[in-house]
C-alpha cells in the first residue's frame, strides 16, 4: 500500500468519513500497519491534550522547574548517573 494512501484511508478511518470497507478487505499486514498507525495518533493526541492542560494549569512550569535541576552524568562504566542540584 503506497504512503499516500494509508495516509488517506488512515485519516477517512479517524474522521469516520468512510475508509471501513476499504480497511475490512486489506490483507493483514497492511490493516495492522494501519491499526498501529491508528493508535500512535490517538495517543499522540492525548498527551497533546495532557500538555495543554498542564500549560493552562500552571504543571508545566513546575515541571520545567524540577528538570532544569536534573544533572545526567555518564560514568567510566558507560552508565548514567541522575543527581539533583
Amino acid at each position: 500500500m503506497r504512503e499516500e494512501q494509508t495516509e488517506n484511508l488512515v485519516s477517512s478511518l479517524e474522521s469516520g468519513h468512510g475508509g471501513l470497507e476499504a480497511f475490512l478487505n486489506l490483507p493483514g499486514d497492511d490493516s495492522a500497519m494501519i491499526m498501529r498507525m491508528l493508535e500512535q495518533r490517538a495517543e499522540a493526541e492525548e498527551i497533546r491534550q495532557i500538555v495543554e492542560q498542564c500549560e493552562a494549569d500552571g504543571t508545566m512550569d513546575m515541571i520545567r522547574a524540577f528538570l532544569a535541576n536534573i544533572t545526567l552524568e555518564k560514568t567510566e562504566s558507560g552508565n548514567s548517573n541522575f543527581s539533583l542540584r
